[in-house]
């Protein structure tokens, strides 16, 4: 296996596999390609594998790297990737410290949605990105995010917005400008809604 020689298990394979160094550089390269839409440097892919194997490869440490790097943050990333549909309630859910009494519910909605997040429909996973979204689920996306608005079984309705938070409302719901209909609104629960509306929402 890889040029050695003898009797191996399981353990003993991925042993192997992980002393060599580009194994380390592609699942950093892989994880990186995830969240960040720019080509990595091979330094940047040196830096982060090493700090990865320095690490015992774990995880947390790597990830933790690649989402504190300037690419990440960087123009060119913003609003490039399509949340998924549990990015998409778990991230509304955390945003406005939602109160959702049972999970389940986030597990059927997630199922209405496109992901049925105890059966993945294979060992890779889902494909993500564009396939995310069709006319269906772009439609069901929206009511759920109405839904939220409003309060559903399981999950207690969005708070309005208090005081002059309209602004930093749309900055921190939105990864791109909100359009120039949305901006019009003037009352600010239907200005909340219009924000949760808006197809920049769907996408980090």
């Amino acid at each position: 296996i890889l040029g050695e020689t003898g009797y191996f298990d399981g353990d003993d394979v991925v042993e192997i596999v992980l002393r060599r160094e580009q194994s380390a550089k592609f699942i950093t390269e892989k994880l990186w390609r995830r969240f960040i839409v720019t080509e990595p440097t091979p330094d940047d892919i040196r830096r982060l594998s090493t700090h990865f194997r320095a690490n015992d490869f774990e995880l947390s440490p790597l990830l933790a790297a690649i989402l504190s790097h300037e690419a990440f943050y960087s123009s060119e990333n913003i609003g490039t990737r399509i949340k998924s549909p549990v990015e998409l309630m778990v991230g509304t859910v955390r945003l406005f410290d939602l109160d959702t009494s049972d999970d389940r519910v986030l597990v059927r909605l997630g199922f209405a949605l496109g992901q049925d997040i105890f059966e993945p429909p294979n060992v890779k996973g889902w494909p993500g990105g564009e396939a995310w979204i069709t006319a269906d689920t772009l439609l069901r996306r929206q009511q759920m995010l109405r839904l939220a608005f409003r309060g559903i079984d399981g999950i207690k309705r969005i708070k309005p917005l208090v005081g002059n938070t309209r602004a930093l409302a749309a900055k921190v719901l939105l990864p791109l400008e909100p359009s120039s209909e949305t901006l019009k609104i003037e009352d600010d629960e239907d200005y909340l809604l219009a924000l949760l509306l808006e197809p920049s929402y769907q996408l980090s």
